[in-house]
């Protein structure tokens, strides 16, 4: 027996598709039932029915998982935790607690009513639990963290149905698992979660750069320096993100992909000035300084609510990898690949490569054996 505000959808129903529908067609798993749990127990009850019925089951969050695996999920029963989204800051203001169904968008909005902040995925759709139980990068993880290290206690229904709850005294070693690699031991219900204070001033700057493709390889040979002495500074700066992308600029050209460079930043002019310096030497066709707010950050990037990204139902397929630093000839390579894929193949015009430079003070400050989190020293993430 569900709650009274569970919700149960089956595939003869009208409404059945649109409710069950995720980010990317590609991969996708299928349901004989799928369910909007309401509370921690339907989520159990959810579970103890599938294993008596032999029914595999998938946890839907935000609906943003991209591994081919997920297809692997046929006729079975679609978990959504889109209801468990409760927040509540702590009376202390020092954690909130968050529903397993929080997507990242949301929890930035929250905190910043509240005067908080704390660790959030870029992009504001996908589910937070998502993000952060595989470790998760954020733009404000420089300062504190991944989303995984922000998680202070978790309630999980494991997979025979029990409810338990997980922190650095109870269940020590699911806590040390869900935080980088939580996402096959159990269903998270809902999560502490660490958060700070903002700061007074919000003020961000963003400086948009775009190259001709036959500047790409001195581009990254930038990029690298960039990586090995910090532009001549100590390092990144905790509260700067960049990001490179190989894109169509319409304005630009509208048929072949150029390189766009984002440097997004927490500081002034003049703090950012050594660290684009490298970049303008190079010349770009085109630069631009905006001042935006921390809200406005997913925007840059096309990753908040209203962008490509977050709409549903598209066939989208996305691959990753962590590096170090950039191969050079390489980075060359790939983008003559893409460039000959997208002039060939022009229906695939809103493909890109992305390259992301997170901030590392905050990750790398945290005792690597504490957490599951895999990769704590990749400098760049493609």
């Amino acid at each position: 027996m569900l709650s009274a505000d569970a919700e149960i959808y089956i595939p003869n129903q009208v409404d059945f598709l649109d409710v069950s529908l995720r980010w990317s067609k590609f991969a996708a798993p299928s349901y004989a039932a799928y369910v909007k749990v309401a509370s921690e127990e339907d989520v159990q009850a959810i579970v103890r029915y599938a294993n008596k019925k032999g029914i595999p089951f998938l946890t839907v969050s935000g609906g943003h998982g991209w591994t081919s695996q997920l297809q692997r999920m046929q006729h079975g029963i679609g978990i959504s935790t889109q209801k468990l989204n409760t927040m509540k800051l702590s009376k202390d203001g020092k954690t909130v607690s968050l529903g397993g169904g929080v997507k990242s968008g949301q929890v930035e909005r929250f905190l910043s009513a509240q005067g908080k902040r704390s660790v959030t995925g870029v992009c504001e759709c996908t589910g937070l639990m998502g993000v952060a139980l595989g470790g998760g990068h954020g733009t404000l993880q420089g300062h504190y963290g991944s989303l995984a290290d922000q998680i202070v206690a978790a309630r999980v229904v494991l997979a025979n149905g029990k409810a338990v709850t997980a922190s650095t005294k109870k269940n020590s070693e699911l806590f040390w698992a869900l935080r980088g690699a939580g996402h096959n031991f159990g269903i998270v219900t809902e999560v502490i979660y660490k958060v700070y204070d903002a700061p007074a001033k919000d003020n961000w700057l963003v400086k948009t750069f775009i190259y001709l493709p036959d500047q790409i390889g001195a581009f990254y040979e930038v990029a690298n320096k960039a990586i090995a002495n910090g532009y001549g500074v100590d390092r990144q700066p905790a509260g700067m993100l960049v990001a490179s992308l190989y894109t169509i600029v319409p304005d630009v050209d509208p048929n072949t992909p150029v390189l766009l460079f984002l440097m997004v930043y927490d500081g002034s002019e003049k703090e950012m000035a050594p660290h684009a310096k490298p970049y303008l030497d190079l010349k770009p066709i085109f630069n631009s300084t905006q001042e935006i707010s921390y809200s406005e950050i997913s925007a840059v990037f096309a990753f908040d609510d209203n962008s490509v990204a977050c709409q549903k139902g598209i066939r989208t397929q996305g691959y990753s990898l962590n590096l170090q630093k950039h191969h050079v000839p390489t980075q060359c390579a790939v983008y003559d690949e893409f460039s000959k894929f997208i002039i060939k193949n022009p229906d695939f015009k809103r493909s890109y490569v992305i390259f992301e430079g997170y901030p590392l003070q905050g990750v790398r400050a945290i005792d690597a054996s504490t957490t599951a989190v895999a990769d704590r020293e990749s400098n760049v993430i493609a």
